[in-house]
């Protein structure tokens, strides 16, 4: 952060006589054609704290306008369409788009995206109505992305139409899973008649904690979520923010934003002071879980134990509840190569081998692969395979000389993983990567089992336990692969 983007901060997060001194500053030295995106999210906040002292800006006044005839506009043309979707599933408003109820706060920033709560298997009905309603999917996810992966990963998916962007979510809280955000979602909200119908609108503790988390994630650290933070911050129970904070595990989450506000120049305002106090004085709290730190690697893999309850995709899977049972006997690799030499690949996905003799798998191009990939992310070319257990099924493999390798993103391997990559095949390890390697040839001959090769990519060298906090989502991302060869000469 500049010293540009400073003053704008501290004249949307200060006092008003404050927010005017460093306003002026910031106008004696700045022209505000040049200025930052973050003026754009602040510029609201801005215009009100000068109004306040009667020394308002023409050219905040112009932000303050754009935002209240833009975002109403917005919401007019999505006003018919989640009237037919509040008549028909129960949804809870999220983010800028549940703050925007109060009509005033709709001047403060963009709304960039109509963000809304539904449970899980709403959320496939309204994905396939949505799609109906011509609204394209992010990244073009067709139905069978989203039912199998998407919605086991991830907590929201976005829907873009001419009049419309939506986001539609299934969990409030990313990292918790469907049952404690279901219950979250009860304790935590109430019912609410708005111009579009009938949903339930969360307290304003529970709003506090999903904007202070989606602010941490946010991966280009950017501050713009942080004047709505400070905005409903001024308006929560301290108390019962603090047991939200505490059921949840965000509370150093809060803490951190909550002095990063401070820090910012709303140190003067006496209701974030007492939240911060608040926060500061909790000594039974359960700490978010930030990241999964590096482990040397020792001489035996170490294997799960137990497979993450929302996460098992299913529908990839020919024999799930064979795989889940497999999976509790800690990834036993003799257990799986008697279980495939009897029933065959875990996978349901086939890879035909090329008449070539090499056979090339880009997975981020590839429409239908096995169980455990993520779906891709925007601006990658590759796809992120996934923790703990990721599969490719080669069939029509004959013949000796059979080699394997796997390519992965140099730059995003070296600085995400928390271990080695162990690479199997039908349940053999065959080779694994460290940091420094990004492309890795195994020799795959003795583990052929019947014509196949599941290749199976997993994380070894660190005892798995389930993965907790608001990083688990991040952590869950084992190994970003470029291709997959097999070379099979005996074809």
């Amino acid at each position: 952060m500049d010293e540009s983007e400073r003053l704008i901060c501290l004249a949307a997060l200060a006092e008003p006589v404050t927010a005017q001194a460093a306003w002026n500053e910031w106008r004696a030295h700045n022209n505000p054609a040049d200025a930052s995106a973050l003026l754009t999210w602040a510029g609201g906040y801005i215009h009100r704290n000068l109004m306040r002292v009667g020394r308002g800006d023409p050219y905040l006044a112009g932000i303050a306008r754009h935002n209240w005839l833009t975002n109403n506009l917005k919401l007019a043309r999505a006003t018919p369409l989640l009237t037919e979707i509040a008549a028909r599933w129960e949804i809870v408003p999220l983010k800028s788009f549940g703050l925007g109820e109060d009509k005033e706060s709709r001047r403060l920033r963009p709304l960039a995206d109509i963000d809304f709560y539904v449970k899980q298997t709403d959320a496939l009905e309204i994905s396939a109505e949505l799609v109906r309603r011509r609204f394209t999917p992010l990244l073009d996810a067709d139905a069978d992305e989203f039912r199998d992966r998407i919605v086991t990963q991830r907590g929201s998916w976005n829907f873009v139409s001419q009049n419309a962007d939506i986001d539609v979510h299934w969990k409030i809280m990313d990292h918790l899973d469907l049952a404690t955000n279901r219950r979250l979602l009860a304790q935590w909200s109430q019912p609410a008649q708005t111009a579009y119908g009938h949903v339930r609108l969360l307290q304003p503790e529970a709003t506090l904690a999903l904007l202070a988390t989606h602010h941490v994630l946010q991966e280009s650290g950017r501050l713009s979520g942080i004047f709505d933070v400070f905005e409903t911050a001024k308006r929560v129970d301290p108390t019962l923010t603090r047991r939200f904070a505490e059921e949840t595990g965000t509370i150093d989450v809060l803490r951190s934003v909550v002095n990063e506000a401070i820090a910012l120049g709303a140190v003067e305002n006496t209701a974030v002071e007492r939240l911060r106090e608040t926060l500061e004085s909790s000594s039974h709290a359960a700490p978010a879980r930030m990241a999964v730190s590096p482990v040397p690697a020792p001489a035996t893999a170490k294997t799960p134990t137990a497979f993450p309850a929302d996460e098992l995709q299913e529908a990839r899977l020919s024999r799930p509840r064979l795989y889940r049972w497999w999976f509790s006997r800690r990834a036993d690799e003799l257990l799986e190569r008697r279980l495939l030499r009897i029933f065959g690949p875990f996978g349901n996905r086939r890879i035909a081998l090329d008449p070539s003799g090499t056979t090339t798998l880009i997975p981020a191009t590839a429409r239908d692969i096995g169980p455990g990939w993520h779906h891709l992310f925007p601006g990658d070319t590759w796809r992120w395979a996934g923790n703990p257990d990721s599969r490719l099924t080669f069939v029509g493999v004959k013949g000796g000389g059979v080699r394997l390798t796997i390519n992965l993103k140099a730059a995003d391997w070296r600085v995400h993983t928390p271990g080695d990559l162990g690479i199997y095949a039908n349940g053999m390890l065959v080779g694994h990567a460290n940091r420094d390697q990004s492309s890795i040839e195994c020799d795959a001959t003795d583990a052929v089992i019947r014509g196949f090769l599941e290749v199976s990519l997993r994380l070894i060298s660190v005892d798995r336990t389930p993965i907790k906090g608001i990083l688990s989502h991040r952590n869950q991302l084992l190994a970003p692969v470029i291709s997959v060869v097999l070379s099979t000469p005996g074809i």
